[in-house]
């Protein structure tokens, strides 16, 4: 387990290096770097261990997969692939039941890393009350993780962790925009809530700093294009929402993010006071997930 999250941390740290990384048309599934044939990543896979740890003193057995599902354009062509990592209860039955957190960190250009071992994840990186690393470096399990609530996918968007634009001429367009980088993850997260067979389970999504902006959008586009109806939408330092729509057309996604949340927390009343998940960090840096560790979110039949 400590491989996996140290391998967590590295893909965060190279995003940079991703940027760089040229995509390879690739004819058999598969993503070469310039390393060549050794150096392959397989666009649809995933690896999955199993594992337990001790969640408010309640001992949680649960399974991770490490893994990548694709991006698919107007033709059905994978243009690009996503890496993703997804938490898994495993002594719950009834999935229907069992709420799914979907998470995002934010730059845009940041993985998902941050949200997963300093935050929600069920290990997290050792550091003090100000966030700093504590040596020896390590990791330790995370008494405040929400997965004895929820189940939790961290998703990394094009050119972060291991997610990689598979066609070289694919325009940038396609993943480089507000509005583009809300279509897109919209349209992937309608693929893996299939794949993974969660459209009845209770479904929270949750950025942190820019990422309050993709969430937002993605709110509306999964709601408007998907009909994918989110029960909550967490955001976590939020960005200057409402200063978008200075630049960005009536109508567009990012343009309506603000009121749209604003809509799913309150409207909805899928968000309620809760006892504090308490800082994993630093009580300055984060807020609790109210709903989903209170158990206040409604099924459809009495949601009002």
């Amino acid at each position: 387990m400590k491989s996996i999250l140290i391998a967590a941390l590295l893909l965060g740290c190279t995003s940079l290096y991703a940027q760089k990384a040229p995509a390879t048309d690739s004819a058999d599934g598969k993503f070469y770097s310039k390393g060549g044939a050794n150096r392959a990543l397989n666009i649809d896979a995933g690896v999955t261990t199993s594992h337990q740890v001790t969640i408010k003193g309640q001992v949680v057995p649960y399974k991770v997969t490490a893994g990548t599902l694709p991006v698919w354009d107007e033709d059905g062509k994978a243009i690009a692939a996503l890496e993703y990592t997804y938490y898994e209860r495993t002594d719950i039955t009834n999935k229907s039941t069992r709420p799914l957190i979907i998470s995002f960190n934010g730059g845009p250009g940041s993985a998902s890393v941050w949200m997963h071992i300093a935050y929600t994840g069920p290990r997290i990186l050792e550091i003090d009350s100000e966030g700093y690393p504590i040596q020896p470096y390590g990791i330790k399990e995370n008494p405040y993780s929400v997965l004895d609530v929820a189940d939790i996918v961290f998703v990394n968007p094009v050119n972060t962790g291991y997610s990689r634009i598979l066609i070289k001429d694919t325009p940038k367009e396609k993943f480089f925009g507000v509005n583009a980088d809300i279509k897109y993850l919209a349209e992937w997260l309608n693929n893996f809530v299939t794949r993974k067979s969660r459209w009845t389970s209770p479904k929270y999504i949750i950025g942190e700093s820019y990422g309050t902006t993709r969430v937002s959008g993605l709110a509306l586009e999964l709601q408007n294009t998907h009909w994918m109806y989110l029960n909550g939408v967490i955001l976590v330092s939020p960005t200057e929402l409402g200063r978008m729509s200075h630049h960005q057309p009536r109508g567009s996604c990012s343009c309506r993010a603000s009121s749209l949340a604003g809509r799913s927390l309150t409207t909805r009343r899928t968000i309620t006071a809760g006892r504090s998940m308490a800082a994993t960090f630093s009580t300055r840096q984060m807020q609790p997930f109210s709903a989903v560790r209170s158990g206040s979110w409604r099924s459809p039949t009495t949601r009002s």
